[in-house]
């Protein structure tokens, strides 16, 4: 079982919902509307790709002792789409799962976007 720290985790979904998903439906929106939904599902495969690569190449630069990905940039990564390939690739590489920032963060930043994309579905 992992150990919480309850105010660490109000303070990472503070971040997530208050620094980087204001606006970020409109933003999609507005995405989707200039490049077309085919494009669109095409960045978001790609997306999903480098997160999972880059947990997988972050956790084989871990083992070796060699230079990391910072870990902003892995949440950066998830924060614009590529939350399923996130989670995957710390699930497949077992890499990050006992940082609350990793297992918390990467699963409510994906349930965010999927309710925005929903939300953007339905009124659109």
């Amino acid at each position: 079982m992992h150990n919480l720290n309850f105010d660490f985790f109000g303070k990472v979904l503070y971040n997530i919902i208050a620094k980087y998903n204001i606006g970020k439906v409109v933003i999609i929106m507005s995405v989707i509307e200039s490049i077309g939904i085919g494009k669109f599902l095409l960045y978001l495969l790609a997306i999903n790709v480098i997160a999972f690569l880059a947990m997988g190449i972050d956790k084989w630069k871990a083992k070796r002792g060699a230079w990391r990905i910072p870990e902003q940039t892995l949440l950066s990564l998830v924060l614009l789409g590529g939350g399923i390939g996130g989670i995957a690739g710390m699930y497949t590489f077992r890499h990050k799962t006992k940082k609350p920032r990793f297992f918390i963060g990467f699963p409510v930043i994906l349930i965010m976007e999927i309710v925005a994309l929903v939300y953007i579905i339905v009124k659109y």
